[in-house]
């Protein structure tokens, strides 16, 4: 679980996506301060929206939602060269007990 986070992040750094592809959401635009991060995720398969073309952004997240995105990132670790691998590892926080998350 430790690592989620520092995997999105070489995701995110390493998503080839344009700047000028195609909006997937009707929601997002692209002057929208989160407009880059979404569109790479949603590139990566990370996340999809709804089938109404929306992403959902104003609306509450829900665990299953969650899971999903967690799962797809962990799918997607296998998929990493090794340098990407050798950050997630350096930027992972070790030594920590459990409890201090909690």
């Amino acid at each position: 679980m430790k690592k989620i986070f520092a995997l999105a992040a070489v995701a995110a750094l390493t998503a080839g996506v344009s700047a000028y592809a195609a909006n997937p959401f009707s929601d997002v635009g692209t002057d929208h301060w989160a407009y880059q991060a979404v569109a790479d995720l949603s590139a990566q398969g990370v996340v999809e929206g709804y089938p109404n073309g929306t992403f959902g952004g104003e609306k509450h997240i829900t665990r299953f939602e969650v899971a999903q995105i967690v799962a797809r990132l962990l799918a997607q670790k296998s998929q990493l060269n090794a340098q990407q691998k050798a950050t997630v590892e350096q930027n992972t926080l070790t030594n920590f007990p459990t409890s201090a998350f909690v």
